[in-house]
């Protein structure tokens, strides 16, 4: 019952917003509603009610979930869009390697060789720590 009388409330206030008459002033403009009662509202409002744009900004905020910003760049259309960390994720294929610890990975092996190889004709590069620089 609650939502029925906010959403009559909403519908209310919107269709008043249109026909809203405006009385401009010096420093800001104001907005007068017409006298205005819904049926199962605790609200009324009355004809003396005025609201500024900020205010009327504030109200259509909220009743059409629109964000009130002040023209600086917020990010907001970034946020707002669907993520797609998973869509990512799934794309590439697993690895199997990690997966299977009997799964050989034959660049490392093949490295391996040419290592044995290059040590038993001596033209292995030099161990960590003891180059010609560390001689000296």
């Amino acid at each position: 019952m609650a939502l029925r009388a906010f959403a009559a409330e909403c519908t209310a206030l919107c269709s008043n917003l249109v026909r809203r008459t405006m009385h401009s002033s010096a420093s800001t403009s104001r907005v007068a509603v017409q006298g205005l009662a819904v049926q199962g509202s605790q609200r009324t409002f009355s004809s003396a009610t005025t609201y500024t744009d900020a205010e009327i900004q504030d109200i259509e905020a909220r009743i059409f979930g629109t964000h009130v910003g002040n023209g600086l760049p917020s990010g907001r259309k970034i946020l707002r869009r669907k993520l797609i960390g998973q869509k990512i994720v799934d794309w590439y294929p697993e690895d199997i390697e990690r997966k299977d610890p009997y799964m050989l990975n034959l660049e490392a092996e093949r490295a391996k060789l040419k290592l044995d190889r290059l040590r038993r004709r001596g033209k292995a590069p030099p161990k960590k720590g003891s180059g010609k620089r560390s001689k000296r």
